[in-house]
């Protein structure tokens, strides 16, 4: 019984050895493209349309970003991204806002296998929120306003490699800027340089 037991015991340390190799992270500079959907929910004070209310608008971004994944899992970027809040809306002369940020992100990945890893994302954020008032239903001049901010903002991601040089990125973001709270889950396309 106790040399079944040791041997257990060797086995398990033996697996855990050879699993821990199978789990190492990529490591090296990356590129990323990204595509997030999301929200914003915008204050009353710096709306046009509804000053008692919040007002809750889609958000559709487009970025891309440059890193270094180092091979202790942690993963350094700086991220540009920019959109607009009711794009389609947009084409009939109504309120318009548009959203950038520029991110400097630290990422940690979990590896759960050898191709899959969950982690956090925390983020130094400089967002600037461009409005302007449309034409449609506005009696007066259109007003136009610039917002500019820096924020943390946090995110959580899920990364499936499918080979040593891409890997498929899902993620979740959120932030809680002076002019409201964002939202939004992204798909990422992640391609890697040794």
């Amino acid at each position: 019984m106790r040399i079944t037991r040791k041997l257990m015991q060797m086995l398990v340390v033996m697996g855990i050895a050879v699993n821990a190799h199978a789990l190492q992270p990529q490591r090296g500079w990356l590129m990323n493209v990204y595509y997030l959907d999301g929200s914003l929910d915008l204050k009353p004070s710096y709306s046009f349309s509804n000053p008692e209310y919040y007002d809750d608008y889609d958000l559709l971004q487009m970025g891309m970003g440059f890193g270094y994944a180092f091979a202790n899992g942690i993963t350094t970027e700086m991220k540009i991204n920019t959109g607009a809040l009711d794009f389609f809306w947009d084409l009939f002369g109504v309120d318009t806002y548009r959203i950038s940020e520029i991110h400097l992100a630290a990422a940690y990945d979990l590896y759960l296998s050898s191709r899959f890893s969950l982690g956090p994302e925390v983020r130094l954020t400089k967002v600037v929120l461009k409005a302007e008032e449309g034409p449609l239903f506005n009696p007066g001049p259109e007003e136009e306003y610039r917002f500019d901010q820096y924020a943390w903002t946090w995110g959580a991601r899920a990364k499936l490699r499918a080979s040593d040089r891409f890997t498929l990125v899902l993620s979740y973001y959120r932030a809680d800027y002076d002019f409201g709270d964002t939202k939004a889950a992204g798909l990422q396309f992640q391609w890697h340089f040794n």
